[in-house]
């Protein structure tokens, strides 16, 4: 059995796997499936992306990859999609007690440790738990630092409010949906739901919805895996009046290659070197 089936490859022609000493590696780790992207910080441009479903174990994957298999990384940013975190605001934070915070609203498993990502801007703190198993297997595998942060500070670096008014951001991934809701340019709601059928993402959207009061025609904007041909856009277009798919960042360069991906697809991904408390 092959260790994983690749369903997305892009690759610029400038490209080089012998200079992978100068570019970092963010990888998006989602059940049995991960994502990687390779950016040169010298140019400020994405040189490679790769989606894979991960059919035996990623130490396979990685060993028998053409690139990923390289130790010498100048940077490996490791984000992880998981339900189980608590924000706290910033000023309320106590660094001693983030698993505290983390079983406000979840359980933590043995298998699981706790650590947090920074959000100045917004003024919170997210605590969350993350599989000590996964992230030991890329740590034995490279055999350096690994960079860790939640999928959400990812993707809420990824969102720019278009007006200070109500507004309603959504991340569509393996099996699950991240919401994003903002109010005058605020973040005022955040979560994450296991979502294994278009009418589970309408439902958890819609409640989110009616809880905060939002109007069915609050502009909505779309990001991660859904396109226009999938039944979870027809669907939340029956209910929905205003909906958009995100722009990608201008913050970062990409070749023509890319232009073979939507731009809401990977919005996330982008953003994951700049998710870690070391940057």
């Amino acid at each position: 059995m092959p260790a994983h089936t690749n369903d997305i490859r892009i690759q610029d022609n400038l490209f080089n796997a012998e200079k992978i000493g100068d570019y970092y590696l963010n990888l998006c780790h989602s059940g049995n499936t991960l994502t990687h992207a390779v950016y040169e910080p010298i140019s400020n441009k994405y040189l490679s992306l790769e989606h894979h479903i991960v059919k035996t174990s990623i130490t396979d994957l990685l060993e028998g990859h053409s690139y990923l298999s390289g130790r010498f990384w100048k940077k490996i940013n490791l984000s992880f999609v998981s339900s189980s975190f608590s924000l706290i605001p910033s000023t309320l934070f106590d660094v001693g007690q983030v698993n505290n915070y983390v079983q406000l609203n979840h359980g933590v498993s043995k298998d699981e440790n706790c650590t947090y990502d920074i959000h100045k801007s917004l003024g919170i703190t997210n605590c969350y738990a993350y599989s000590n198993n996964v992230i030991n297997e890329f740590k034995q595998f490279y055999a350096k630092e690994i960079n860790i942060s939640h999928h959400t500070t990812a993707f809420l670096k990824s969102i720019s409010p278009q007006s200070n008014q109500p507004e309603a951001h959504i991340l569509f991934l393996h099996k699950s949906i991240t919401l994003a809701l903002y109010s005058q340019d605020k973040l005022t709601y955040l979560n994450v739901f296991e979502a294994r059928t278009p009418e589970d993402s309408l439902f958890y959207t819609l409640m989110a919805f009616k809880k905060l009061k939002l109007p069915q025609n609050t502009p909505t904007y779309l990001y991660g895996d859904i396109s226009v041909f999938s039944s979870e856009y027809n669907r939340f277009k029956d209910f929905l009046s205003v909906i958009n798919f995100a722009p990608r960042t201008t913050k970062y360069k990409f070749s023509l290659a890319f232009s073979e991906l939507d731009d809401h697809s990977f919005a996330h991904i982008y953003q994951i070197q700049n998710s870690t408390r070391n940057e």
